[in-house]
């Protein structure tokens, strides 16, 4: 988190164009989706894991979703979701 939070203010730094704003969220403009998903190569596929995976990613992105990102839950995955990938991991 600490490193995530560096790189967004040395973004923000970067960025010369004041009128421009960070957005965040699944979906921060009507229309305008902002997904997101991450690869494990190397990595043995365990519910465990996947629960682990859900507490301290999922869970905390859920929280700061709005009803509009919520809207489009359905279609994205839920909780435990995952899909296995030809590069043999998911």
């Amino acid at each position: 988190l600490a490193q995530l939070m560096s790189a967004a203010r040395t973004a923000d730094r970067l960025i010369a164009d004041r009128s421009l704003r960070w957005r965040a969220g699944g979906m921060p403009l009507p229309g305008w989706a902002l997904g997101g998903h991450l690869h494990f190569s190397g990595v043995t596929l365990c519910a465990p894991l996947l629960r682990a995976l859900d507490n301290y990613l999922a869970l905390p992105l859920l929280l700061l979703e709005d009803a509009r990102a919520a809207a489009r839950r359905p279609r994205y995955g839920v909780l435990g979701d995952f899909r296995l990938q030809p590069h043999g991991g998911f």
